[in-house]
């Protein structure tokens, strides 16, 4: 069975612990897949597709391959939310209590 945008985005929140999408969206989960993939046609030296995913009608990424992508997706989602929620906090050295 190949691996489907659907497929790709409830095994990575399996993996990430979020299967109700509260914490990573599915759209988020999408743009970690693309990157994920990305860096797969970088290491593979071809693009693929994943059914579901920017109008990809059909997966054609080896079978043997999918869990790589699910992973790379899960790491990428974190990565991305990492990113989104550092801006949350003011880390400059300004900011910071000086302890005595």
């Amino acid at each position: 069975m190949s691996l489907t945008l659907n497929d790709l985005q409830a095994r990575a929140a399996l993996c990430l612990g979020d299967v109700t999408h509260l914490i990573w969206p599915p759209d988020l989960l999408a743009e970690a897949a693309r990157h994920a993939l990305a860096a797969y046609a970088v290491v593979a030296g071809v693009t693929v597709t994943v059914q579901g995913l920017d109008g990809a009608e059909q997966t054609s990424l080896p079978g043997e391959d999918s869990e790589l992508i699910v992973q790379g997706t899960a790491a990428y989602a974190a990565n991305l939310r990492v990113a989104a929620r550092s801006e949350a906090y003011a880390l400059s050295p300004q900011t910071l209590p000086v302890m005595a």
